[in-house]
């Protein structure tokens, strides 16, 4: 364990180290020497917090709504394979809430997004999210 971590340290300061001997970091100035300076692309497309946290939000919500609906079907297999026996038919009323509140937390997130991103938008008078 103790190797791992020095030579993770090492790896981690000699590196940065080396690239700057090798000319790969030029300060954000292109090496061609005309001074311009390099612009990173935005791969999220997106220009504010209230943007960013408004596209995790949908990528949540869009994985979340086909897991409630596995585990919705999930629990009716419990309940139609549990035929009488308690302690099987108590498991699957148990999945079926645990499911359901966790489909109103998704909904509820979605909801309260959107409710504070009108707030935004009427308090500031622009359109600063979606």
């Amino acid at each position: 364990m103790v190797i791992a971590v020095i030579y993770c340290g090492y790896v981690f300061v000699t590196f940065p180290l080396i690239s700057d001997a090798a000319g790969g970091n030029t300060g954000g100035v292109n090496p061609g020497g005309n001074g311009s300076v390099t612009q990173l692309q935005n791969p999220l497309n997106v220009t504010s917090i209230q943007k960013l946290v408004a596209r995790i939000l949908q990528i949540v919500v869009a994985i979340g709504a086909p897991v409630v609906i596995f585990f919705l079907v999930y629990a009716g297999f419990l309940f139609v394979t549990a035929r009488g026996n308690e302690t099987t038919l108590a498991r699957a009323k148990q999945a079926i809430f645990w499911t359901i509140i966790g489909g109103l937390i998704l909904l509820g997130a979605q909801t309260l997004s959107q409710v504070i991103c009108g707030t935004i938008n009427q308090v500031t008078g622009q359109q600063t999210c979606k």
